[in-house]
């Protein structure tokens, strides 16, 4: 309680008393602001042009052209340019290597974990090197991602399951999950 006092007096011989009462983090943004703002007004207005006074100008022209442009780019989502722009600058590919964490019961000798791709490799296809821990080792695979996969498809790797006591090898299903905007939208187990 005393501290929030202090801090309050202290803020209020400084000049932004009325920041702190109201709790307006975005007021106390602006008064700083309209400090520098006017620190950079006085010094380009105080030294004569051969002075290089033409740094403090080139200062104040690029705040009030970024605040313009803000307002601008404000305005063009709703014009559709952000979801073409988001698109062409979209991560078109996952990585290579996948590191992928398996399930499985005791009982059953295969394996289940899920794959992820983009978009673009489901259309064309794709080839990813897999590395699966299991215990202490780590096993990799080279995966063929055939073209056209939907969300969801299941690959089965036969013989890359588990291989049990009697000598049978179980087999590796990989779930397929395509992502919106590349591998980061559905990444389990990385």
């Amino acid at each position: 309680m005393a501290d929030g006092w202090f801090k309050r007096q202290f803020l209020t011989k400084f000049g932004c008393g009325i920041c702190v009462a109201n709790q307006d983090k975005s007021a106390v943004l602006l008064f700083f602001l309209g400090i520098w703002f006017l620190l950079q007004f006085l010094n380009a207005a105080g030294t004569s042009a051969q002075g290089g006074g033409i740094a403090w100008w080139a200062h104040i022209g690029g705040f009030v052209s970024g605040i313009i442009l803000l307002k601008i780019f404000l305005m063009l989502p709703e014009g559709g340019i952000t979801h073409r722009l988001r698109d062409v600058t979209s991560k078109k590919k996952t990585p290579r290597l996948q590191v992928i964490r398996v399930a499985a019961s005791d009982a059953d000798p295969h394996l289940h974990g899920d794959i992820v791709i983009t978009h673009q490799e489901a259309r064309f296809g794709a080839q990813k090197l897999v590395n699966i821990p299991w215990g202490l080792q780590t096993r990799l695979f080279k995966v063929t991602i055939p073209s056209g996969i939907d969300n969801g498809a299941i690959l089965r790797l036969r013989g890359m399951g588990r291989r049990m006591l009697d000598g049978q090898s179980g087999d590796l299903y990989l779930n397929v999950l395509i992502g919106d905007r590349g591998y980061s939208d559905n990444i389990h187990g990385l």
